[in-house]
């Protein structure tokens, strides 16, 4: 046996390292962890909590009222306490939470922020809105609500909460929400309308209510908006006449009442605040403010035998900024008529610029505008839409002639989506946007079609009043089988529907992907998906709708 291959002696182990004494329990010292999310684990652990919902923050704007214009006094300079109550709540020993609840027209969302300001006084608080961004409308998840260290949230949910299913359940989830923001330095107030929240569930969720009983002064209020939010003190004097006045001023007072809404002295103290500095101007607001009621009614009543000049009126409205001819033109082709051959009868009657002026719009040079009386382009719409029923359908197969690619309305589809949304909004009635929706199949077969109903639903998606029907009703068009309306659906996904409603733009487009054959819909939802996924966090949530849709 050589050296090479004789057995070597062999290291003992190293000795094993000393062992510490057991101490008395885990101990775990954490120091500056005010208003933070604190998690300890023996082991390892697995975050899995489902995405959080959109935020927003809540506009200066609204900030700047509950800051320098807040009025706490009704018409009777009774104190009103229902901004007071929230803070008591949201303050108090129970969870984080106070349901400002109420008919509309009380200044309840107001008075949430406003308690809300007022708790994060000395507490450096970030004040947010939750978007109501749910994957099913009528079924909150509380489990996505957002619940970040020294927040003040605020959730309106006003609009939607009477159509929610099991809202017992989600009260209870709420109120445990809301005892978890406590130990994060968090608030939640919520909105609700008069009979959502279901205070008969328990104690402690009838304990968070706060009854909106009694409204703010509407005169205050747009005295203060005028004054501090305007900051056009000078105009206080066209407030300050009585009911009994003759003049001017006088009508100005006469535009709120005890019963008017904090709503509507905003308004009053926005027009009068952007009015010119003349009787005229003065004039001109409160016809606004009064939406323009009698110079409409007066136009239609002189027109109750001319359905050319009515025509040239509705053509107008949506042509504005148009040339006159072209205005004319519109309104001939609304009349479904030719312009006219004989001679004698184009010598007779008014001058065009005449007959426009008379319907309340203003001709300078070639140019036809209703932008000197803000609002009349919808007043106008709202009394056909309500006095001329019969007109809607034939209105309607109009708007896609003159928006057609080489028609005079091609560059003015988002103009007129709006109208057509502020028509909606002002009737409150999601039957109007029923009536706009099933316009899809029933009108022009075009891009400019579905994109002019897109940019409709779109906003009437995040209206305050129609917004929770709206989304719900993009939901059940996503899994129609008509190649059109699936397509319109995926159009809304692609714009700012998707940006303030993520979750429920992904879940309408995985309907969409779900379509048998890969059709003009399904690639305007892969076209929506890919602009989501370029999106900051919203990569994960795109391949998950993609892998439950190839399924």
């Amino acid at each position: 046996m050589s050296e090479e291959t004789f057995p070597r002696p062999v290291a003992p182990p190293p000795p094993p390292p000393p062992v510490a004494p057991p101490t008395p329990g885990f101990q775990v010292r954490v120091g500056g962890n005010q208003n933070s999310k604190i998690i300890i684990a023996a082991g390892s652990i697995s975050m899995k909590d489902k995405p959080q919902g959109p935020v927003a923050h809540i506009p200066q704007a609204e900030l700047d009222v509950v800051q320098r214009a807040w009025v706490d006094l009704d018409a009777r300079d009774q104190h009103v306490r229902t901004a007071e109550e929230a803070v008591a709540r949201l303050t108090g020993d129970g969870p984080r939470l106070a349901v400002v609840a109420g008919p509309p027209g009380y200044g309840k969302r107001t008075a949430g922020i406003k308690a809300l300001w007022e708790v994060s006084q000395g507490q450096s608080l970030e004040l947010q809105e939750i978007v109501p961004d749910w994957e099913k409308p009528g079924s909150p998840d509380v489990a996505e609500l957002p619940d970040e260290p020294g927040t003040g949230y605020l959730l309106d949910v006003a609009a939607e909460i009477s159509a929610w299913q099991n809202r017992g359940s989600v009260a209870q989830q709420l109120l445990a929400y809301a005892e978890k923001l406590r130990f994060s330095g968090s608030f939640l107030v919520v909105i609700a309308d008069e009979h959502g929240w279901p205070e008969a569930v328990s104690g402690a969720v009838a304990g968070a209510v706060v009854r909106a009983t009694a409204r703010p002064s509407a005169r205050r209020v747009a005295r203060m908006h005028l004054e501090y939010v305007h900051r056009q003190p000078d105009r206080l004097q066209w407030l300050a006449g009585t009911p009994s006045d003759t003049g001017l001023a006088g009508k100005a007072a006469q535009q709120l009442t005890d019963g008017s809404r904090p709503a509507d002295a905003v308004d009053l103290a926005a027009k009068l605040a952007a009015a010119e500095d003349s009787p005229e101007g003065l004039k001109n607001a409160l016809s606004a403010f009064q939406e323009w009621r009698t110079d409409v009614r007066d136009v239609f009543a002189a027109t109750e035998e001319n359905p050319d000049d009515r025509a040239l009126l509705i053509s107008a409205l949506f042509l504005n900024g148009k040339d006159a001819l072209t205005v004319q033109d519109g309104a001939r082709a609304l009349l479904g008529e030719t312009p006219k051959a004989d001679v004698r009868t184009i010598l007779t009657g008014p001058d065009l610029t005449s007959r426009l002026m008379a319907m309340g719009a203003e001709v300078t040079g070639r140019t036809v505008s209703l932008d000197h009386k803000p609002g009349y382009a919808r007043a106008v719409l709202l009394h056909l839409w309500q006095q001329r029923a019969d007109i809607h359908p034939h209105l309607l197969k109009w708007l896609d002639t003159v928006t057609s690619p080489k028609d005079a309305g091609a560059d003015r589809l988002a103009d007129i989506s709006d109208l057509l949304v502020e028509l909606a909004v002002a009737e409150n009635d999601i039957r109007v946007v029923q009536k706009v929706h099933a316009w899809i199949d029933n009108g022009a077969d075009s891009p400019e079609h579905r994109a002019l109903i897109a940019r409709f639903l779109t906003v009437a998606a995040e209206s305050d009043t129609l917004g929770a029907g709206v989304r719900g009703l993009l939901l059940d068009s996503a899994q129609e089988t008509t190649q059109a309306v699936a397509t319109v659906v995926a159009l809304v996904c692609q714009g700012e529907f998707a940006e303030h409603y993520p979750r429920q733009a992904l879940v309408r487009l995985r309907h969409i992907l779900d379509r048998p054959e890969k059709d003009e819909a399904v690639r305007t939802a892969q076209k929506a998906l890919r602009d989501i996924a370029r999106r900051d966090g919203q990569l994960p949530r795109v391949w998950s709708t993609v892998v439950v849709a190839r399924g």
